[in-house]
């Protein structure tokens, strides 16, 4: 169970055409880089929030804070790889593994260079749905083959 306390009743967290809203759920700030602290007890208080929210993503920065909400979401649509695919600036979009995935693969191409993605944390976290969210995401934009995925499935994320 969640230790923070009272669960709010769940909530679709998206819109009618399968996107996600600008703003999941939770009304502040989706990056904790544009506050004026940083301290332990207010990234807590801010994640606790969000995730009360259904705000499972949390940008800092450059880096994805996501909190393993333990029930489905229902944030890995088509609907919602297309608004990741075809936004025009990533920081505008709510924060998400897609995001992430966009980033790097918006690099990629731009710079000519390959990418890395580190997902780091606790056993338990969801790092390796973390990591497959951001693979279903590259495949979408690259449009390989389902038998590719199964293949990089198939590896260690």
């Amino acid at each position: 169970g969640l230790a923070w306390g009272r669960r709010l009743p769940a909530r679709s967290v998206a819109m009618a055409d399968g996107a996600l809203p600008r703003e999941p759920g939770a009304s502040d700030t989706p990056d904790l880089g544009q506050a004026d602290t940083i301290d332990a007890g207010f990234v807590l208080d801010k994640l606790r929030t969000r995730h009360a929210h259904d705000a499972i993503y949390t940008r800092c920065g450059s880096v994805l804070i996501a909190v393993n909400p333990y029930k489905r979401m229902g944030l890995f649509s088509e609907a919602v790889l297309a608004q990741y695919k075809n936004a025009h600036s990533l920081p505008a979009e709510p924060p998400h593994t897609f995001e992430i995935a966009s980033a790097a693969h918006r690099a990629m191409i731009h710079n000519g260079r390959s990418q890395a993605i580190i997902v780091s944390g606790e056993s338990g976290a969801g790092k390796t749905e973390s990591a497959r969210h951001m693979m279903l995401y590259l495949r979408y934009v690259s449009n390989t083959s389902p038998e590719l995925e199964t293949r990089l499935y198939g590896s260690d994320p």
